[in-house]
């Protein structure tokens, strides 16, 4: 039964890539077959899978998205920032990296703005859309390790609970180091050579050329957007409120203020099949750990392999379900298994926990988890399937190549 579970979850993601067909889809109806048939669950069972909290996070980010794009609000603040870096846009990516990082670092982090914006460079100066997910998603993701940030509190009490000495802020530099690396990578690869060779022929932003336009003034419902956005930002850091709440809070105030025509088109533009894809594949993961199927893996291929080999299959399994699930309940899941071998004294502990914090969080770029998927929505004006496509991809070759690598790197070496 394991075998088989598992297996629907590679054939969800293989469908997905070479056939267009939405992942949710795919992911709701193996729920409901193999949730009945092969773990004997009732659809009551099935549906309490469900991610409504997840759904009403999403659904409020999306809504406030949708609103900011249409009103010219992500447009105004993109050509802001581009002057700001004196209108070189290879500084860009940069700038959304590093923001993203301090931002996550202090807790929940700036990424739904930053996604706006990085879609806003992404169409107005023809930036690779892949890098800049990529970008805001490291930078963020790198972030929550820091020892007040969600992930670092996670790491905390999980190893105290298990009597597990650890050190905070050495695994949380190993994590940003290896991010900045890997983002410096992204940056050559996706065109970063490019834009460093037209910054070289001269600024992009002036007055003086004429293919840019002087900014705009903002307008009222414009700046009611952006402290809209910094509201969020501030209610996520300082208050206990849902994000989902608060976001469709903020976005119930704006469409007021905006009018019935504008607030159709508002909420006609949410990506409805990003929630559709998130909340597909998270029912199917439901069944997944209502089964057993992951610990049973687990547990089978521990039993199997020595203390070093079993490192690297926690964080190839941290990898894999990260990438159509929540990283802190991968991590919440994958950790408390680890401890027995962390006990054992057989594998140092700060470079174990490195390679799970560093192979869970590099495939949150991908399209059918939480942050890919609100990155996509973003996206509005390019081509989403290509860029499902393309993140789809990336994410493919992180769970190859990132655990691996850093295995060799911090556990054999």
């Amino acid at each position: 039964m394991t075998g088989i579970l598992l297996a629907g979850l590679a054939i969800i993601l293989v469908m997905a890539i070479f056939t267009g067909i939405n992942a949710g889809i795919i992911a709701m109806l193996f729920a409901g077959l193999f949730g009945t048939t092969l773990v004997d669950m009732s659809m009551r069972d099935i549906a309490a899978g469900f991610p409504g909290d997840m759904f009403i996070m999403l659904f409020g980010v999306l809504l406030l998205l949708s609103i900011a794009t249409r009103n010219g609000s992500v447009e105004w603040l993109v050509q802001r920032l581009v002057k700001l870096v004196g209108g070189r846009v290879a500084a860009l990516p940069w700038l959304l990296f590093f923001a993203a990082l301090l931002s996550s670092s202090m807790g929940p982090g700036a990424a739904p703005l930053l996604f706006v914006v990085g879609a806003g460079f992404a169409r107005r100066y023809h930036i690779s859309p892949l890098m800049v997910g990529a970008m805001v998603i490291h930078g963020n993701q790198a972030g929550f390790f820091s020892p007040i940030a969600p992930y670092g509190i996670l790491f905390t009490s999980l190893m105290e609970r298990a009597d597990i000495a650890m050190v905070n802020l050495e695994l949380y530099l190993i994590v940003v180091l290896f991010h900045l690396l890997l983002v410096g990578i992204v940056f050559v690869v996706f065109g970063g050579l490019r834009l460093l060779k037209t910054d070289a022929a001269g600024p992009t932003v002036d007055t003086g050329n004429e293919a840019v336009e002087e900014t705009p003034p903002i307008s009222g419902i414009q700046i009611a957007t952006l402290v809209g956005f910094a509201g969020l930002l501030l209610g996520s850091l300082f208050t206990d409120v849902n994000i989902g709440f608060l976001a469709l809070g903020i976005s119930l105030i704006l469409l007021l203020a905006s009018g019935k025509k504008e607030s159709d088109k508002a909420i006609g533009g949410i990506a409805w099949p990003i929630l559709l894809i998130i909340c597909g594949v998270t029912l199917y993961v439901h069944v997944l750990q209502y089964s057993g199927a992951i610990d049973n893996a687990a547990a089978t291929l521990t039993d199997l392999a020595s203390v070093e080999w079993v490192a690297l299959i926690i964080a190839g399994l941290s990898a894999v379900l990260t990438s159509v699930a929540s990283t802190f309940g991968t991590l919440s899941m994958l950790l408390p298994l680890s401890a027995p071998f962390l006990a054992s004294g057989e594998l140092e502990v700060t470079a174990f926990l490195a390679l799970v914090a560093i192979s869970a969080a590099v495939t949150d770029i991908s399209p059918i988890s939480p942050w890919g998927a609100m990155f996509l929505a973003a996206c509005t004006g390019m081509d989403r399937d290509k860029i499902f496509r393309q993140m789809l991809l990336y994410a493919a070759a992180m769970i190859v190549f990132v655990p691996a690598t850093v295995w060799l790197v911090l556990i054999i070496f």
